[in-house]
Protein backbone atom coordinates (compact mmCIF):
# COMPACT_ATOMS: atom_id res chain seq x y z
CA UNK A 1 0.00 0.00 0.00
CA UNK A 2 2.78 2.43 0.92
CA UNK A 3 4.61 1.53 -2.20
CA UNK A 4 1.35 2.25 -4.62
CA UNK A 5 0.93 5.68 -2.73
CA UNK A 6 4.58 6.49 -3.79
CA UNK A 7 3.36 5.34 -7.64
CA UNK A 8 0.19 7.52 -7.56
CA UNK A 9 2.02 11.05 -5.74
CA UNK A 10 4.66 10.54 -8.04
CA UNK A 11 2.47 10.23 -11.31
CA UNK A 12 0.61 12.81 -10.02
CA UNK A 13 3.84 14.93 -9.90
CA UNK A 14 4.53 14.24 -13.45
CA UNK A 15 0.90 15.08 -14.44
CA UNK A 16 1.15 18.03 -12.86
CA UNK A 17 4.69 19.06 -14.35
CA UNK A 18 2.80 18.30 -17.91
CA UNK A 19 0.12 20.60 -17.59
CA UNK A 20 2.43 23.49 -16.21
CA UNK A 21 4.81 22.69 -19.62
CA UNK A 22 1.99 23.17 -21.47
CA UNK A 23 0.17 26.23 -20.44
CA UNK A 24 3.98 27.54 -20.66
CA UNK A 25 4.23 26.73 -23.96
CA UNK A 26 1.04 28.21 -24.96
CA UNK A 27 1.30 31.19 -23.35
CA UNK A 28 4.73 31.82 -24.50
CA UNK A 29 3.37 30.85 -28.11
CA UNK A 30 0.40 33.82 -27.81
CA UNK A 31 3.21 35.99 -26.63
CA UNK A 32 5.00 34.88 -29.86
CA UNK A 33 1.90 35.82 -32.29
CA UNK A 34 1.33 38.93 -29.93
CA UNK A 35 5.03 40.35 -30.89
CA UNK A 36 5.24 39.64 -34.23
CA UNK A 37 1.62 40.10 -35.61
CA UNK A 38 2.62 43.78 -36.88
CA UNK A 39 5.93 42.62 -38.47
CA UNK A 40 4.54 39.56 -40.34
CA UNK A 41 1.39 41.99 -41.78
CA UNK A 42 4.03 44.74 -42.26
CA UNK A 43 6.52 42.28 -44.46
CA UNK A 44 3.27 40.72 -45.99
CA UNK A 45 2.48 44.42 -47.32
CA UNK A 46 5.58 45.27 -48.89
CA UNK A 47 6.42 42.11 -50.64
CA UNK A 48 3.46 42.23 -51.50
CA UNK A 49 3.40 45.55 -53.00
CA UNK A 50 6.16 44.46 -55.33
CA UNK A 51 6.72 40.86 -55.00
CA UNK A 52 10.64 41.98 -55.30
CA UNK A 53 12.51 40.03 -52.66
CA UNK A 54 14.82 43.04 -53.03
CA UNK A 55 12.47 45.44 -51.92
CA UNK A 56 12.27 43.40 -48.48
CA UNK A 57 15.89 41.66 -47.95
CA UNK A 58 16.41 43.16 -44.50
CA UNK A 59 13.59 41.74 -43.35
CA UNK A 60 13.91 37.75 -44.53
CA UNK A 61 17.18 35.29 -43.81
CA UNK A 62 20.01 34.85 -46.42
CA UNK A 63 18.51 31.63 -47.71
CA UNK A 64 15.27 32.79 -48.23
CA UNK A 65 17.46 35.67 -50.34
CA UNK A 66 19.23 32.73 -52.20
CA UNK A 67 16.28 30.58 -53.13
CA UNK A 68 14.48 33.19 -54.38
CA UNK A 69 16.94 33.88 -56.69
CA UNK A 70 16.45 30.38 -58.61
CA UNK A 71 14.69 29.34 -61.17
CA UNK A 72 12.28 27.74 -59.14
CA UNK A 73 11.84 30.74 -56.70
CA UNK A 74 11.85 33.44 -60.42
CA UNK A 75 8.59 30.98 -61.09
CA UNK A 76 7.55 31.63 -57.71
CA UNK A 77 7.44 35.06 -57.43
CA UNK A 78 5.68 34.92 -60.85
CA UNK A 79 2.84 33.53 -59.42
CA UNK A 80 2.72 35.59 -56.62
CA UNK A 81 2.76 38.64 -58.64
CA UNK A 82 -0.86 38.07 -60.29
CA UNK A 83 -2.07 38.03 -56.79
CA UNK A 84 -1.34 41.75 -56.72
CA UNK A 85 -1.23 43.96 -53.48
CA UNK A 86 -2.36 43.17 -50.49
CA UNK A 87 -5.52 45.11 -49.62
CA UNK A 88 -6.27 43.57 -46.34
CA UNK A 89 -4.70 40.88 -43.42
CA UNK A 90 -7.12 39.99 -40.55
CA UNK A 91 -7.79 36.74 -37.99
CA UNK A 92 -4.11 36.12 -37.32
CA UNK A 93 -3.61 33.04 -35.79
CA UNK A 94 -0.64 30.78 -34.38
CA UNK A 95 0.61 28.12 -36.20
CA UNK A 96 3.30 25.45 -35.43
CA UNK A 97 6.13 27.01 -32.29
CA UNK A 98 9.35 26.06 -31.50
CA UNK A 99 11.75 27.40 -29.13
CA UNK A 100 15.57 26.24 -28.44
CA UNK A 101 18.99 27.02 -29.58
CA UNK A 102 18.75 28.02 -32.66
CA UNK A 103 16.16 30.89 -31.86
CA UNK A 104 12.50 31.39 -31.21
CA UNK A 105 10.46 30.18 -34.51
CA UNK A 106 6.60 30.30 -35.08
CA UNK A 107 4.10 30.41 -38.14
CA UNK A 108 1.44 33.12 -37.83
CA UNK A 109 -1.51 32.36 -40.35
CA UNK A 110 -4.04 35.17 -41.81
CA UNK A 111 -6.60 35.87 -43.80
CA UNK A 112 -5.58 38.35 -46.86
CA UNK A 113 -7.15 39.71 -49.05
CA UNK A 114 -4.99 40.80 -52.35
CA UNK A 115 -6.37 42.80 -55.23
CA UNK A 116 -6.83 40.01 -57.53
CA UNK A 117 -7.64 36.97 -54.83
CA UNK A 118 -8.35 36.06 -51.24
CA UNK A 119 -6.14 33.60 -49.79
CA UNK A 120 -4.81 32.29 -46.19
CA UNK A 121 -1.14 33.62 -45.96
CA UNK A 122 1.48 31.95 -43.29
CA UNK A 123 4.69 33.52 -42.98
CA UNK A 124 6.83 31.66 -41.17
CA UNK A 125 8.65 34.22 -38.17
CA UNK A 126 12.39 33.22 -36.22
CA UNK A 127 13.57 35.66 -33.46
CA UNK A 128 17.33 34.91 -33.11
CA UNK A 129 19.99 37.34 -31.48
CA UNK A 130 17.81 39.73 -31.21
CA UNK A 131 16.35 39.97 -35.05
CA UNK A 132 13.31 39.23 -36.27
CA UNK A 133 13.50 37.90 -40.08
CA UNK A 134 11.00 36.00 -42.53
CA UNK A 135 12.46 32.13 -42.77
CA UNK A 136 9.37 31.17 -45.09
CA UNK A 137 6.30 32.43 -47.06
CA UNK A 138 3.48 30.81 -47.73
CA UNK A 139 -0.02 31.65 -49.70
CA UNK A 140 -3.19 29.27 -50.10
CA UNK A 141 -5.34 31.54 -52.60
CA UNK A 142 -8.97 30.51 -51.89
CA UNK A 143 -9.64 28.91 -55.25
CA UNK A 144 -7.25 26.39 -54.31
CA UNK A 145 -3.92 27.37 -55.95
CA UNK A 146 -0.88 27.26 -53.72
CA UNK A 147 2.72 28.97 -53.96
CA UNK A 148 4.98 29.11 -51.55
CA UNK A 149 8.65 29.87 -50.59
CA UNK A 150 10.90 28.43 -47.58
CA UNK A 151 14.68 29.10 -47.11
CA UNK A 152 14.89 25.98 -49.27
CA UNK A 153 12.39 26.08 -51.94
CA UNK A 154 11.68 29.49 -53.03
Amino acid sequence: MKYLRRILIGLGMLFLGLIVLIGSLSWRSSQFLEANQDFAEQFARAFASTWRTEDVHELVTADFIETAATPNGQAFLSQLRTLGPLKSASDFQMGNYYSGTGGTTGEIKFKAIFSNAKAVVTVTVINKDGKTLVQAFNVQASDGASAQATEHEA
